[in-house]
């Protein structure tokens, strides 16, 4: 019954990142916003990871009589596979921790050299320790890699919360103290639910270091959807656009400018045809001739343009 749950907790919070990681990435193909790509590549290696957990806690048993003697070569790529992706999702939680602080370019880049030669470290100590204790039995060292790597790896995140309490009052932007406290609130409680995880669940598929994860996703998520709103959804009461002199310096033609005010308000390109009496092919034009003059390729970006101009 205990390793059922454990299953279903899994899929849940595989469910939850995963959602996460696609919202994520739609809403980054149509922004281009650098802001919501950090958070992608964060939650990517993370998504990546728990796929492969939940693969082989719920069908490894299947996989092994499916391939056979070829279980222990892809037991060994998977292993290799976790390896990696373990140290990425430290580092993109230490970088993104690092994006925040109000620090210069050369302490920034100190500590962007830093995390990465403690990431290659962490990914070579922790293949050469599973495939040492294991020798050649790679599918109980992807085991105990999945049991084990993870959850002393995790205990490293214990730094970025110090780091984020130390920096918090010496920032001076609201948004990024928010942010490194959602840091410290994820992560403080780390080494806790590590030593529940040995004593209780050492040996199931869910893990308490998961809850940690869970926690500063769902935080993700609420700022994302704050910043997306702020940045690329026109309030109901925002004032008209002053875009004049933007439009001359553009060179955008007074037929693009109707264009342009009709896809603010959210006019589809058929609905603009019959309202300037054009073809829709021809509305086609225009949209992609205004795309092409102000360098974007979508009407979120657009739109971010437009109300951002001035910066």
């Amino acid at each position: 019954m205990g390793y059922i749950l454990s299953e279903l907790m899994l899929i849940f919070h595989f469910s939850l990142i995963f959602s996460l990681t696609v919202l994520c990435s739609i809403l980054y193909f149509r922004t281009r916003d650098r802001v919501i790509f950090r958070f992608f590549s964060l939650l990517a290696p993370l998504f990546l990871y728990l796929l492969v957990t939940l693969i082989y806690y719920l069908y490894g048993e299947e996989l092994n009589l499916f391939f056979g003697s070829a279980t222990q070569g892809l037991s060994l790529f998977s292993l290799v596979f976790i390896s990696f992706l373990i140290p990425f999702v430290i580092y993109g939680t230490t970088s993104y921790m690092l994006s925040l602080l109000e620090i210069g370019s050369r302490e920034r880049k100190i500590g962007t050299a830093i995390t990465r030669i403690c990431s290659v470290i962490l990914f070579l100590i922790s293949l050469f320790i599973i495939i040492y204790l294991n020798g050649s039995n790679w599918r109980g060292a992807l085991t105990r890699g999945l049991n084990e790597l993870f959850l002393y790896s995790s205990l490293f995140l214990i730094l970025p919360a110090i780091v984020a309490t130390v920096f918090l009052k010496r920032s001076s932007e609201r948004d990024n103290r928010r942010l490194l406290t959602d840091i410290m609130i994820s992560f403080y409680p780390m080494p806790v639910y590590f030593t529940v995880d040995i004593l209780f669940f050492r040996n199931l598929p869910y893990k308490m270091v998961y809850l940690s994860y869970s926690i500063f996703s769902l935080m993700i998520y609420f700022y994302i959807s704050r910043h997306f709103f702020q940045r690329y959804e026109p309030a109901p009461d925002e004032k008209p656009l002053d875009l004049n002199d933007f439009f001359r310096e553009k060179n955008i033609s007074e037929r693009e400018q109707e264009i342009i005010e009709l896809l603010i308000q959210g006019v589809s390109n058929r609905e603009m045809g019959e309202t300037l009496y054009i073809s829709y092919n021809t509305v086609k034009t225009h949209v992609r001739n205004i795309y092409r003059k102000l360098d974007v390729s979508n009407k979120l970006q657009l739109l971010y343009l437009l109300r951002h101009h001035r910066d």
